[in-house]
């Protein structure tokens, strides 16, 4: 397997560690320096008696920057730095002196204080930021949640959420109500879900379910269910694999919707084209739709019948147009086009030639229909 060009780079916590401390230490020695050069150019004002008087603000400087660690380092080099060059006669780092050694030891004293201080004080302030990014977090999340809610709400859907280690689910309450149960009910198994749903959907729902969970992939399903006030409704049902933070398969979270108006709806459609169809197989009329852009012509069986067109043949304009009666042809397609053009019905009276050589006397009747812009885009009839 080839190698990519670029190699990604993952730091390690010590690495990271010894970067923030590398900074810190910079910045410790940088404020220790720049103390030492204003206390040597203060020199001639203060004399060795305030020896420390640029210190004690560059160690608080540095614990309130860098954490008390910082602080205490910054303490010791700040004290080396006095008593090499400004205790005593300079230059050496032992002295006899009591003062000195006393003056020494409380600027240490003060200093490690000033850091411990300064580092409680750092952390405080850290653990008061962390729990306010965590609050202001927790409330984006309770605000999306609140925005989820109320759109699964409005379009009637709900929510579920199932453990595959013990079958329990986690439910809105629009998923209990799509069951018929006007409250949340405080506990909901796969099981309790397969108990409402009919018989005769049962074992496909069952078996779905088991595929999905075998090979990891989602989980999608419409089914007849009966409700606790014993409604037979029709659901809709989909849901996808989580997983946890080692990666493992632990459930299935998705969304439930009641569909009985969709599929009553396609039902009375389907039974409205059915009775169309017997209707028009009666009373011997074929049905045609023209899409001028594709030139295709979706026609009926008995239209088939009329023109003596066999079920397997495609149909376009030219077939129907060619099985036009040569005197009568140009007058259909004139009046075709006019009808089109003036946005009136098409209505005409012409002979057809079957393939079988005889004539036969057509009424057609159609409409067309047009685009955005006014322009035909279709016809029907």
């Amino acid at each position: 397997m080839s190698k990519p060009l670029v190699q990604e780079s993952h730091a390690s916590p010590e690495t990271t560690g010894g970067r923030r401390w590398r900074w810190r230490y910079a910045l410790t020695v940088g404020i220790v320096a720049l103390a030492t050069a204003l206390r040597w150019g203060l020199d001639s004002l203060f004399g060795p008696g305030v020896a420390f008087i640029t210190f004690f603000p560059a160690v608080g400087i540095v614990a309130m920057i860098a954490g008390g660690r910082a602080g205490v380092l910054a303490t010791i080099l700040s004290a080396v730095a006095a008593e090499w060059l400004f205790l005593g006669s300079g230059y050496r780092l032992t002295h006899s002196a009591l003062g000195d050694l006393v003056g020494l030891g409380l600027f240490v004293a003060a200093g490690v204080l000033i850091s411990v201080t300064a580092g409680m004080l750092g952390r405080a302030r850290k653990r008061e930021w962390e729990a306010a990014e965590r609050e202001k977090a927790a409330g984006k999340v309770r605000e999306w949640e609140q925005r989820l809610n109320y759109a699964l709400e409005t379009s009637q859907i709900g929510a579920w959420e199932l453990n595959l280690n013990d079958q329990t689910a986690h439910r809105s309450l629009q998923h209990d109500r799509i069951f018929g149960y006007s409250e949340l009910l405080p506990r909901w198994t796969y099981d309790m879900f397969l108990e409402h749903v009919l018989p005769e959907d049962r074992a496909m729902v069952d078996r779905k379910f088991r595929e999905a969970v075998e090979a990891g992939t989602d989980w999608s399903f419409e089914c007849r269910v009966r409700r606790a006030d014993q409604q037979v409704r029709w659901i809709w049902a989909s849901g996808r694999h989580r997983s946890d933070a080692a990666g493992t398969r632990c459930g299935l979270a998705g969304i439930v919707q009641d569909i009985t108006e969709r599929k009553q709806a396609q039902e009375d459609l389907r039974k409205s084209e059915e009775q169309l169809r017997v209707a028009a197989t009666a009373a011997e009329i074929g049905m045609w739709s023209w899409r001028p852009g594709t030139d295709q012509v979706v026609v009926s069986a008995n239209w088939r019948q009329l023109f003596g067109v066999s079920p397997d043949a495609a149909v376009t304009f030219a077939t129907w147009s060619n099985a036009l009666h040569p005197d009568d042809r140009e007058d259909v397609v004139r009046e075709l086009n006019a009808a089109s053009q003036e946005h009136r019905e098409f209505s005409v009276e012409y002979r057809a030639v079957h393939s079988d050589g005889t004539i036969r006397w057509i009424i057609d009747r159609g409409r067309a229909w047009y685009d955005d812009q006014g322009r035909p885009a279709g016809m029907a009839g």
